[in-house]
Order: C-alpha cells, then structure tokens, then sequence
C-alpha cells in the first residue's frame, strides 16, 4: 500500500523506552494515529 498525496494515513505505533518498556501504544488502545 503506498501514501497518496493530500490523503490521510492511519498507523499504528508502539513507544518503547531502551529497557524495552512500553509508554504507548496505540494497538493497546485501538486508536491509530493519522497523519496528512
């Protein structure tokens, strides 16, 4: 799947901090994040 100019794109994310440990996530809460 390729971005499309002008077109929203939804993905998700996991933070993760050196030691691994998780401080977000977006698959945990099942909002994507969008970006333009």
């Amino acid at each position: 799947m390729d971005a499309i100019v002008g077109k929203t794109v939804s993905v998700h994310y996991t933070g993760r901090l050196m030691d691994g440990t998780v401080f977000d996530s977006s698959i945990e809460r099942g909002d994507p994040i969008d970006f333009l």
